[in-house]
C-alpha cells in the first residue's frame, strides 16, 4: 500500500467538502455540521498514515464515506473504486 495513495484520496475528499462547504444556501444544518466534523479528521487521519495506524486510518475512512453515502455525494461503486486505487 502507497502513503501517497492514501493522501491522494484525503485530498480529493478535502476538495469534496470544500465544494459542499461553499453551497451553504443548500445545506441544512446537520449537513453543515456533518461537513466540518469531516474536516476537522481529515489532519487526524494524515497522521494515522504517518504513523502506520492502518486500521484507525480504514475505520475513519469508512465513516467519512459513509458520510458522503448518506449525503448523496458518492454512490457505493464510486466508493468501492476509491478504496481499490488505496493498493
Amino acid at each position: 500500500m502507497n502513503d501517497k495513495n492514501f493522501l491522494s484520496l484525503l485530498q480529493k475528499y478535502k476538495e469534496r467538502i470544500e465544494k459542499l462547504k461553499s453551497k451553504t444556501a443548500e445545506n441544512s444544518y446537520n449537513e453543515k455540521v456533518d461537513l466540518e466534523h469531516l474536516l476537522s479528521m481529515l489532519p487526524k487521519m494524515e497522521k494515522f498514515i504517518q504513523e502506520g495506524q492502518r486500521e484507525k486510518f480504514f475505520r475513519w475512512l469508512g465513516f467519512m464515506q459513509g458520510v458522503f453515502w448518506s449525503l448523496g455525494e458518492f454512490s457505493l461503486d464510486e466508493l468501492r473504486n476509491h478504496n481499490s486505487k488505496l493498493k
